[in-house]
């Protein structure tokens, strides 16, 4: 374990690290797949981290964050921006509504990228602005004279987006005609990215570069945890972590909240939470989000009854839900791309977030 940039703990990931780091600079585009909270945004920030800056620019862009053109060509900009720590002064150029005149560092670089002056212009188009945004990272790269690894994290939102189809077709022609950029992709699942990186022969993402985060081993977890705590010198009972990682699955996020919890507890209280009590805690820690997350799926009455089935086991679920009228085998890729099921063979599907369906077995079957 470490620590990463914004404070959070990082499980390591040294395989999955190392693989996209020599993809990267083989030059190759790379994509990074898993449910939500898998740790594929901690793992690409460990990756930008290490990226050598003296011979590479970086951009990273959020898109559930900048769900419209114009934010997200406000994004791109700021972000290519800050290798040359411009982007405080862009933002204070956007929010000031001033003459470029005035920014004399923005002015420079506008001369060459034009679309820096678009964001003052009364009459600005902001599809003409998005083009021009997506072509910054390749551009400042080669004016530049280095390679730029540009990450579009969240792929999965564009299909939600009011305009993304547009915005999708857009992304695909400017990465095609890209020639010093590699990029990052993050998604719940292939089919969320493949409007944009296309398939086949002319595909810009191969195949062989598409990395699918799992839950990460129980025994490399617990192995890794045992250190930990022995460095604190806490002192746990008998296969305490073997519990704890067993409630968690090796789920990353959960693994991590649930050792916050534990510490916490050691130090304001004296006392270690039982595995019983450390995962009702975490349900109400997580209370607000499983709850939203329910109320999304239980729109969809095939999605509930899935759900509720798969905790039973999923090797029976088709012939009691097919009985009832449910399009089994569609109902489980849908909540696959949807990053709720998670496939391994030749088990077949299993709930990717292991506190939600600990969360449906207490509050929603008998």
């Amino acid at each position: 374990m470490s620590i990463t940039s914004s404070g959070t703990v990082f499980i390591d990931r040294k395989a999955e690290l190392k693989f996209l780091l020599g993809r990267l600079k083989q030059g190759q585009n790379v994509a990074v797949l898993a449910p939500r909270r898998f740790g594929k945004s901690a793992l690409i920030a460990q990756v930008l981290n290490q990226i050598n800056t003296q011979k590479y620019l970086t951009c990273s862009i959020d898109l559930f964050a900048t769900p419209t053109p114009e934010l997200l060509s406000t994004k791109l900009f700021a972000e290519v921006l800050r290798n040359l720590k411009l982007h405080k002064v862009f933002r204070q150029y956007l929010q000031e509504e001033s003459s470029l005149t005035q920014f004399p560092e923005i002015l420079s670089l506008a001369k060459e990228f034009p679309g820096l002056a678009e964001f003052s212009s009364p009459e600005k188009d902001e599809w003409k602005l998005l083009s021009e945004s997506l072509e910054f990272p390749d551009a400042f790269a080669r004016q530049r004279g280095k390679q730029m690894i540009c990450v579009f994290e969240e792929m999965d939102c564009i299909r939600h987006m009011d305009q993304g189809a547009r915005i999708a077709a857009l992304l695909k022609t400017k990465l095609e005609s890209s020639s010093q950029t590699s990029y990052i992709f993050t998604a719940c699942h292939l089919s969320n990215i493949k409007q944009i990186t296309g398939s086949g022969k002319s595909a810009i993402l191969k195949e062989e570069n598409i990395l699918y985060l799992d839950f990460i081993n129980k025994q490399v977890l617990s192995d890794s945890l045992s250190k930990k705590f022995s460095r604190l010198k806490l002192k746990l009972p008998r296969n305490y972590l073997e519990s704890l990682v067993s409630l968690t699955k090796g789920h990353p996020y959960y693994t991590q909240q649930a050792v916050r919890e534990l510490i916490l507890s050691y130090v304001l209280d004296g006392n270690i939470p039982k595995q019983k009590e450390l995962g009702e805690l975490l349900l109400r820690l997580e209370k607000d989000y499983l709850e939203k997350t329910w109320e999304s799926i239980s729109r969809n009455r095939e999605y509930v009854q899935i759900l509720l089935a798969l905790p039973s086991g999923s090797t029976n679920i088709y012939p009691r839900l097919m009985a009832r009228g449910i399009n089994v085998a569609r109902a489980q890729k849908k909540l696959e791309e949807m990053g709720i099921l998670l496939k391994n063979e030749p088990v077949g599907y299993s709930i990717a977030d292991p506190l939600l369906e600990l969360w449906i077995q207490k509050k929603l079957q008998p």
